[in-house]
């Protein structure tokens, strides 16, 4: 049987390599295409880590002070004052569900959360405005999508030359996919409704689209 993920390490190594754009468009390409079978089957296996996001940005909205908020079990109502990678922590492992992908979710939502928090040493659940919320569930998603990434090619990541090369490279790479993802997932708020207002379902196939789109984009190269 053809292994799918032939042609994308392929390129994915070369790209690395020489750090040339057309092999790095040449390994999206593939990824999207041959490695993950397309955006409808790509939406689908990305499920369970848009369900998390989703659930994620739900919470994040029902957030106040002195009230409680109960996700799995775990009482997140007593967050504020808390240092913000105390918050942080407690987020992560209260939302982050027992499947294939949660080693992906967690450090998604870590490195999400974190960004958004930059800067701020105690956590504020008043601050979390809607601006803010699309940011981290962009960021959330296109982390996963960068994790999904480097994990099916971390053989091929290793062909750079050397240390620096690499890490340029893989910041190249997360850029790329967050510009994508960030595109996609622009058109889902420009009528001005609230992210407040979205159901856990609604941001769930909103993330998925997002999949759609970006893996469409890709496959045409047009990145």
């Amino acid at each position: 049987m053809t292994n799918r993920f032939q042609a994308f390490r392929v390129a994915l190594g070369k790209a690395a390599r020489t750090g040339s754009p057309v092999y790095a468009r040449a390994a999206l390409e593939n990824y999207a295409k041959h490695a993950t079978g397309g955006g409808s089957t790509a939406a689908r296996r990305f499920g369970p880590m848009a369900k998390d996001g989703a659930q994620l940005i739900a919470t994040l909205s029902q957030l106040r002070p002195g009230t409680s908020t109960s996700v799995n079990g775990v009482d997140l109502g007593n967050l504020d004052g808390l240092s913000c990678d105390a918050a942080i922590d407690a987020l992560v492992t209260a939302l982050s569900q027992d499947h294939g992908d949660s080693d992906k979710v967690r450090n998604a939502m870590q490195e999400a959360l974190a960004d958004a928090l930059d800067g701020v040493a105690t956590f504020d659940s008043s601050q979390f405005t809607d601006d803010l919320l699309i940011q981290i569930l962009q960021n959330y998603l296109s982390g996963c999508v960068f994790l999904d990434l480097v994990a099916n090619g971390a053989d091929a990541l290793s062909k750079s030359t050397n240390s620096t090369d690499a890490i340029n490279f893989e910041n190249m790479l997360r850029e790329t996919v967050k510009a994508a993802v960030d595109v996609a997932m622009q058109a889902s708020f420009r009528d001005g409704n609230s992210i407040r207002q979205l159901s856990t379902s609604d941001l769930t196939q909103l993330q998925q689209q997002a999949i759609r789109d970006v893996w469409s984009a890709w496959e045409k190269e047009d990145l």
